[in-house]
Order: structure tokens, then C-alpha cells, then sequence
């Protein structure tokens, strides 16, 4: 299992503008089924692309007949744990910028290839730009610090959601500094986003005109581990089928925990979720509860103690 694969007979060309991006693909076994369509898809609307593919879990041997390189995570290096599988992940690629995307995010219309070359250029020319966010569905949390240049605003340094897992451009170094092992996708998101509040590095999001620079279903097509069939329609005329798709089940979640959870677990934890943005001291706390209620080993806090509390110090001016 997991070695690299060949999926595409294309060369790449040397004077493609988008060479030395890779695609991220943050995924887990239970939704191995979720990966074909994927990348028939991104092939679709994204022909442009010709960087290599690494997923962010072990890939069975067979899974990608042809040419072009894919790379699954080794077996000695797989979790249970989104955030510890993703930084193994980061150690296999060569490169400093990568597209990070999860599996469920079936693209439905061109990629603007003109808005992630200029990304990438941004990227290349300014080292203080360590993510460019390409999906509008987090917009509404975006507070600008002013415009970059015609095509991106600059996220004010105190942002919610400046860890995220939507669609966007990393840089490796930045995003391997935002992440911590034993950590879910949603609390990289939430306390991820207070470490990234504290580094230096700028994060950018498309202005309004090209907020869709590539453009996929709002929150894709899982939600809560199940397929929504109310998007069949939507990919018919694409060859894709999302009747014929099936998440596998498993007492663990890909998210790195036990699928049960105390009530007061799940209040603390949507309650923590909803008023981050506001009560952002409130929220920390909350999560502190959301891990303790849960009754899962703490090695996050217990590893980062000292980051973590000033985090909480520093936040109550938010």
C-alpha cells in the first residue's frame, strides 16, 4: 500500500506557469471512495495542473493506474489523527507551495488558472505571504486589512477562520507552522487560528469578482459523513454519480476520535464554534471543556502548555 503511483500521461512542460505547486489532498481511507471522482474532476476543470498529488493517508497500490506521479502517505506513518498525518505528509513533498484541499470537494466549473498563477507569483515575490485562500465560502469571516494588489485583500491580523481547510495556496513552511499533532480539521481551524493570529506571515483572499478562483459545492459534498444527494444532479452531465458513493464506517473518525461524545461535549464544542469570533476568550475556554468532556488524552496541551496559555493571556483583548 501507499507508494507512489503514475494517474496521467502529460509531460510536464518547463515554461508552465504553474509548475512547483502540488495538490494537498487531506483524506482518510474510510472515504476512499470519494477519490476517483475528485480527481476526474480537478482533471476536468483544472487541466493546467501538473504538479504531483500527495494524499494525506496510505493509498492502496492499485489505486491509480497510469503515468503521473501520486503519492500516498507510508503505512508506518499513518494516524488516526487529521493534523498528525498531515505534517507526515508535508515531510514527503519537495516543494514549498501546495494546493490544500479536502476530499469532498468536487469541483463544478473552470479553475480562473489566471488568479492561482498570479497567487503563485505573489507567493514567489513576497516572503511574507504564507496563505492565499481561492473559496468564498468563508468570506463573510474575512475582515480586510486593505487591498494587496487587483486581485487579493490582505486578512487583518487578528482574523477568525485564518486556518482553514477550504480551497487555497500554502505555502509549506507557513502551514507546518500552524499545525500541531493530535489535532482534528476543526480545531486547526479554531486554535489554529490563534497561533497563525501571532505569526507575522500575511494571509490574502481573492477580492468579490474572483472569490470562486475554484469553485466547488458550500462545504462539499459530505456533511457529517454523509453523501448529499440533493448535489446528484449537479454532477450527472459530469459522469459522476454521488448515488453510487458510500463513506466507510469505523468506530474512529478520520478526525482522530471516537465517533461517541458527551452531550456536553457536543454543547461546549458548538457553542465554542459559533461565538469564536466574538467571545474569542469564552471559546478557548470552551474548548479546553470540549477536550476534557471528551475524555480523550490531552498530549496536544500537554506537549504546547506553555503556547497555548498564551494564547488564552493573549486573546482577551480581541
Amino acid at each position: 500500500m501507499s507508494q507512489s503511483k503514475k494517474i496521467n500521461n502529460k509531460e510536464r512542460t518547463p515554461n508552465n506557469p504553474l509548475e512547483g505547486i502540488s495538490l494537498l489532498l487531506c483524506s482518510d481511507m474510510l472515504y476512499r471512495d470519494l477519490w476517483d471522482p475528485f480527481l476526474r474532476l480537478f482533471r476536468r476543470f483544472f487541466p493546467e495542473f501538473s504538479g504531483d498529488i500527495y494524499f494525506s493517508c496510505p493509498i492502496p497500490s492499485n489505486s491509480f493506474p497510469g503515468s503521473h506521479l501520486i503519492h500516498g502517505l507510508p503505512d508506518k506513518e499513518n494516524s488516526p489523527c487529521f493534523s498528525t498525518r498531515l505534517l507526515s505528509t508535508l515531510k514527503m513533498i519537495k516543494g514549498e507551495y501546495l494546493l490544500l484541499a479536502l476530499d469532498d470537494f468536487f469541483l463544478c466549473k473552470d479553475v480562473q488558472t489566471d488568479i492561482i498563477i498570479q497567487a503563485l507569483e505573489v507567493m514567489k515575490a513576497d516572503k511574507s505571504v504564507g496563505q492565499i485562500s481561492l473559496h468564498d465560502s468563508l468570506s463573510h469571516f474575512s475582515i480586510s486589512d486593505g487591498s494587496y494588489n487587483d486581485f487579493f485583500v490582505v486578512k487583518k491580523q487578528k482574523s477568525p477562520y485564518k486556518c482553514n481547510t477550504q480551497f487555497a495556496l500554502w505555502k509549506k513552511t507557513y502551514l507546518k507552522k500552524c499545525l500541531r499533532k493530535g489535532e482534528n480539521p476543526w480545531e486547526f481551524e479554531f486554535i489554529g487560528t490563534y497561533r497563525a493570529n501571532r505569526y507575522p506571515e500575511k494571509v490574502l483572499y481573492c477580492k468579490d469578482v474572483y472569490h470562486n478562483a475554484i469553485s466547488y459545492p458550500k462545504g462539499g459534498v459530505v456533511k457529517r459523513g454523509i453523501i448529499k444527494q440533493e448535489l446528484t444532479d449537479l454532477y450527472k452531465p459530469f459522469g459522476i454519480d454521488l448515488q453510487t458513493l458510500t463513506i466507510h464506517k469505523s468506530s474512529i473518525t478520520n478526525k482522530g476520535h471516537h465517533v461517541s461524545a458527551s452531550f456536553f461535549a457536543k454543547i461546549c464544542r458548538r457553542i465554542s464554534y459559533y461565538y469564536s469570533a466574538i467571545y474569542p476568550k469564552l471559546s478557548v475556554k470552551l474548548y479546553f471543556l470540549t477536550k476534557r468532556a471528551k475524555g480523550i488524552p490531552d498530549y496536544v496541551f500537554r506537549e504546547n502548555v506553555v503556547e497555548n496559555l498564551t494564547i488564552l493571556r493573549d486573546w482577551t483583548d480581541y
